[in-house]
């Protein structure tokens, strides 16, 4: 299976399980979950094209994983911050990373994945940092 279709595959377990994990929720604010939702697609589907189309450019499989990474962090906090159940969309650029990036690079996103979850648990439900 090429790298391309492996993170085609990756993202859709993501996005399926973010679905999933939607059904249900009251806290979640409508109509900015849908623009987020369809950000966070558009732009999946914008570097699977590129990564076709250049699969050695390892400048464009970075961009794309962090861009992931900010995009969970939104999605995460319009969808209820710390209580979200969304939590899960994390998982898509560690997978995205582990599958497209020297192991470095997969550490580093790995690490700030890890971070930005951590701050939005420290912001959104008060936790203390001391």
């Amino acid at each position: 299976m090429s790298e391309a279709r492996k993170y085609e595959t990756a993202f859709l377990a993501v996005l399926g399980a973010a679905v999933f994990l939607l059904r249900g929720g009251g806290e979640i604010a409508f109509p900015g979950i849908l623009y987020a939702l369809a950000a966070l697609l558009a732009l999946n589907l914008t570097a699977e094209m590129s990564l076709r189309r250049w699969p050695e450019n390892e400048w464009l499989a970075t961009a794309a994983v962090l861009v992931n990474v900010a995009c969970a962090t939104w999605i995460q906090r319009i969808s209820g911050g710390a209580e979200s159940r969304l939590w899960v969309l994390y998982l898509l650029p560690i997978q995205a990373a582990s599958l497209l990036l020297p192991r470095s690079t997969a550490m580093l996103v790995t690490t700030s994945s890890a971070l930005l979850l951590s701050a939005c648990a420290v912001v959104y439900a008060d936790i203390p940092v001391w």
